[in-house]
């Protein structure tokens, strides 16, 4: 095995401290199904988990295929205030399990405060 040298790695790879900017999988999950939770539209969604039509496209109808989101039409109200009918995405009870053991697993790897002393 040929190791490199920090100078050969991306710029930042070598430095633990630089947090990461982009979400994974899991964690876009863990969102979907959080804001779901409550019920929410397809812009409820994108706001609520800052995501684009294209991750919504792709995570919405897999959550829905496992059983982790159910899809209903439901009367609501519009921006203008109007009621309206509108398709509305809800957490299933099993949605809720995954949801539960996401946050479990993302409070377990979260990395430890480290207490500063203070100078009286």
């Amino acid at each position: 095995m040929v190791a490199l040298s920090p100078s050969v790695l991306p710029q930042e790879a070598h430095k633990p401290w630089v947090a990461r900017l982009t979400r994974g999988r899991l964690e876009i999950i863990r969102d979907v199904l959080d804001v779901c939770s409550q019920g929410a539209t397809v812009s409820g969604i994108m706001d609520g988990c800052n995501m684009s039509f294209a991750q919504i496209k792709t995570y919405v109808p897999l959550l829905i295929r496992k059983g982790f989101l159910t899809v209903r039409r439901e009367d609501r109200k519009d921006v203008g205030g109007a009621m309206r009918e509108m398709t509305v995405y809800r957490t299933t009870n099993y949605g809720v399990v995954l949801l539960l053991a996401l946050q479990n697993v993302q409070k377990i790897l979260e990395p430890e405060k480290v207490a500063t002393a203070t100078t009286p």
